[in-house]
Parts: structure tokens; sequence; C-alpha cells
């Protein structure tokens, strides 16, 4: 029994889907956590645990080999990202900008991915 490592202490249950299309739900015993998934990283290349992290957040070391998938027939489900700011004339369009920034970040690995060239 690995301890993992989350944003929360009190996280209960990662949801995880195969190939096949099967669900699993994992209720993982939390040995650190920490409030931002840089943190998490860290961690998990110190060796303090398995953790359930964002893709881009750790392609660069799992490339090198400093981090491998534990189960890497199963992935986690999506998660809802939520961008909210104060409404104001000064930085309105800025963090339009920003958010579409991201929002392009994060599209173009999916459609990369989708059309079969990258895994």
């Amino acid at each position: 029994m690995l301890p993992a490592l989350a944003i929360r202490s009190d996280l209960v249950e990662w949801n995880l889907k195969n190939a096949e299309g099967v669900y699993a739900t994992v209720s993982p015993r939390i040995g650190f956590a920490a409030n931002r998934q840089t943190i998490l990283v860290d961690a998990a290349r110190a060796g303090l645990g398995i953790a359930n992290l964002p893709e881009f957040l750790i392609e660069d070391a799992v490339a090198t080999g400093a981090l491998v998938p534990v189960l890497p027939d199963w992935v986690p489900s999506p998660v809802e990202m939520t961008a909210l700011w104060q409404k104001d004339r000064i930085t309105g369009r800025l963090i339009k900008a920003i958010v579409g920034a991201i929002e392009e970040a994060l599209r173009a690995p999916a459609e990369v991915s989708s059309s079969g060239s990258q895994q």
C-alpha cells in the first residue's frame, strides 16, 4: 500500500477508466497533501507516494523516466476547470486573453491525441 499524494488530505476517491470503458473508483490512503499540484509532482519525484496528476504537468518527468505510470492501462476521469475573476474595465480583456490561451493550450493536446499522432 503506497501512500497517495493529493491536494486535500480528506480526498477519498480517484475515478479511473480503462481502454475498454470500464470505470473504477479507488480510495487511496493520503500520505501527503499540498495546496499546489506542482508540489505534488515534486513529492512524487522524491518518492513520497503515488499521485493522480494532469498529464501536462508530468509529461516531461515521464519522458525522462523520473516518474513512471503505476496503472498504465487506466486514466483519470476528466476534471472540469473553472476560471473566476472580478469583472472590471481595466482587466477584462487581459483576463479573457489569458483564459483563451489556457483553453487553447488544453485543447491542443486532446486534438493531437485524438488524431492518433501522439499517445
